[in-house]
Parts: structure tokens; sequence; C-alpha cells
């Protein structure tokens, strides 16, 4: 991205190119050797990490950062909660 503070419209276009970058890199791994698979897993946490900086500032450039970061803590609780019950057979 610029130097100069990027659009909203920008922002959203970077998140939405890495993601199908992530899925073609996960495509590619598929049909991979382990060596190959693990750099293009590696490549993907990269990318990961470039989409959650990304969100992060769009969320801020619209003034609603911390409730942002707040929804985001309560999907991972309920994803967690949901594992826990996958791990004890359903049996929560």
């Amino acid at each position: 991205m610029s130097a100069e503070t990027p659009t909203h419209a920008q922002l959203l276009g970077h998140v939405g190119l890495t993601a199908l970058l992530i899925r073609e890199a996960a495509q590619k791994a598929k049909a991979s050797d382990l060596a190959t698979a693990t750099q293009l897993l590696d490549q993907i946490s990269a990318d990961v990490l470039t989409i959650g900086n990304t969100i992060a500032d769009l969320a801020d450039a619209l003034g609603c950062g911390p409730e942002t970061v707040e929804q985001m803590r309560d999907g991972l609780s309920r994803i967690n909660g949901f594992r826990a019950c996958q791990s004890l057979g359903g049996r929560a």
C-alpha cells in the first residue's frame, strides 16, 4: 500500500486479493511434496497475518477498531467452545 492513507475500497480489495492468493496456495499444496507444502503453509500464514492487519486498519479507519476486536474475541471463544465439545464427542 502507498504511504498515503488507503481508502476503504483499497483495504477491502487488498483483503480480497490476499484471500484469493491463499486459496491458490492451498490448492497448490494439495498436489505438492512435503517440502513444497510446508513452504506454501508458511506463505499462507504470512498472508493471513496480512489480512488480519488490513482488517484492523480498516476497522480503525471506520471507527470501530475496539468493537471489531471484541467481535473477533467473541467468535474465537465460540469456536474454542465448539472444539472443546468435539473433543468430548459432543457430550459437553
